[in-house]
């Protein structure tokens, strides 16, 4: 049951990367961030989906380089750097940082690094966006900042007390990631 748990909750990436393509497009705004934004929300569903099938040893790449992906991206956004260039330069970096994890299959340690470096992502994100102009709406990113810690805490701390921990994380990440993004955008 945990494993279908674990699959089904991924949903929740694809559509806030849905949601966000359709915002994006809905705005007219610049579009090559906000869709790289919402094509890697998807793909980590995906990947992660995959992942926790356990059908496929190489998904395992697909749902850890897509972590880094959005992670890069919300960094990007939030300091103002917009265009395909700058998606591409994301992509990169991503791949670069998926090298230095080593793609670890120990998937315990490696989440605990991905939750480490996703609030580090946040926090420099955050930071970074107080020189923007104009601001960004704080008060989203702070709401999608302490979702994102809570899914760190009900993740690790408490993963042998609660199974379904997992689960959660990936509905707290979901809206938190997505938030998070509204407020740099």
């Amino acid at each position: 049951m945990q494993r279908k748990l674990d699959i089904l909750t991924n949903i929740v990436y694809v559509i806030m990367g849905a949601a966000a393509i359709s915002m994006a497009i809905a705005a007219e705004q610049d579009m090559a961030m906000p869709i790289a934004f919402g094509v890697a929300m998807i793909l980590l569903g995906l990947g992660s989906g995959l992942f926790h099938s356990g059908k496929f040893k190489w998904s395992n790449h697909a749902d850890v380089i897509s972590m880094y992906i959005v992670g890069v991206l919300l960094v990007f956004m939030a300091l103002g750097i917009r265009g395909l260039i700058g998606g591409i330069i994301a992509v990169v970096i991503a791949a670069g940082v998926s090298y230095y994890t080593r793609w670890e299959l120990d998937h315990i340690k490696m989440e605990y690094k991905i939750g480490v470096l996703y609030v580090g992502f946040i926090l420099v994100a955050a930071l970074a966006s107080l020189w923007r102009d104009p601001p960004p709406n704080f008060g989203t990113i702070g709401v999608g900042i302490v979702i994102m810690v809570a899914a760190l805490v009900i993740r690790f701390p408490l993963a042998n007390k609660f199974k379904e921990s997992h689960a959660v994380w990936h509905l707290l990440t979901g809206v938190g990631l997505f938030l998070f993004y509204r407020g740099v955008v």
